[in-house]
């Protein structure tokens, strides 16, 4: 009889733990049953990680993003230069073919519009004296571009149409474009620039 009672008492506890996990069970109405306890084996869990080049996978595309050397056709008066496409969807131009003191500095903003195509709007200000003379200190014109850029799948190259509005610059509206001297349009090839 002194043996039955510990067994008793213990089918007595399995009982209840059972009638508490049931209960449990019956108020959550999330089924865990597919979640079994995973065994970490941290000897070979760092055999699969491997290094990835981002720019070769077609989960992540190419960037625009960084550093490229660039060159205008002679339409648009065979331009060249560097520049930078920033992250933040602004992008700086750094023209070789102008004076510095004429303004070699421009600036623009671009958006992507597809996997590897982007839209660049661009503005420039020149500051031009006479033919063969030193600039003048006048703000003289504006250059609006609008460029339609398509990144190789490689990263390292693109290729891009560009139109242009080439106006006279009106003092008392420094960004008016009413006073259009040309619209010339051509192309753009730009190379990128590594580490």
């Amino acid at each position: 009889m002194n043996r039955v009672k510990p067994i008793l008492w213990l089918a007595g506890l399995w009982l209840a733990s059972l009638a508490v996990a049931g209960t449990a069970s019956a108020a959550c109405s999330i089924d865990l049953s597919p979640f079994k306890a995973a065994v970490f084996r941290p000897d070979t869990a760092a055999a699969h990680l491997t290094k990835v080049d981002y720019r070769e996978t077609d989960f992540f595309p190419p960037s625009i993003v960084g550093l490229w050397k660039f060159q205008f056709s002679q339409s648009l008066g065979g331009d060249f230069g560097t520049l930078i496409w920033h992250a933040d969807g602004t992008e700086i131009m750094i023209s070789a073919a102008r004076d510095p003191a004429a303004g070699d500095v421009c600036m623009g903003v671009w958006k992507q519009t597809g996997r590897y195509t982007y839209e660049l709007n661009h503005i420039a200000m020149g500051h031009d004296g006479p033919p063969g003379g030193p600039p003048s200190p006048t703000y003289s014109t504006l250059v609006h571009l609008h460029e339609h850029i398509r990144l190789d799948a490689s990263g390292n190259s693109y290729t891009g149409w560009i139109t242009a509005v080439i106006a006279a610059a009106n003092p008392a509206d420094p960004f008016d474009e009413s006073n259009v001297i040309a619209q010339p349009s051509g192309t753009v090839t730009a190379t990128r620039i590594e580490p």
